[in-house]
């Protein structure tokens, strides 16, 4: 996965109003992308809305979250290969839906 795919699958997401949340881990100034957990949805409706070029380089998988003590379902999109990100350019989406 690359940033610029990175970028055409947030703004998919976004454009089609589905709930997500960035899963990143930072490390010495570095931000290094997991995942993004999706809440509202099933698989072929993601697989629908992303297409399949931006897929080609994600794992789809079924997952659990857990917020105040609730687990709820989820979609997992993750990357194939670690991407790691500088700090801004997490900060560049503008959500305050990071994990």
């Amino acid at each position: 996965m690359t940033k610029e795919n990175l970028d055409k699958i947030i703004q998919l997401l976004e454009d089609n109003k589905i709930d997500f949340r960035l899963d990143t881990h930072i490390n010495f100034g570095k931000s290094f992308f997991r995942g993004i957990f999706i809440y509202d949805g099933t698989e072929g409706k993601i697989k629908e809305t992303l297409g399949r070029e931006n897929l080609k380089d994600i794992r789809i998988k079924k997952s659990y979250v857990w917020y105040l003590g609730d687990k709820q379902k989820a979609i997992l999109l993750q990357p194939k290969e670690e991407l790691v990100l500088e700090i801004p350019e997490v900060e560049k989406y503008g959500i305050s839906h990071i994990a």
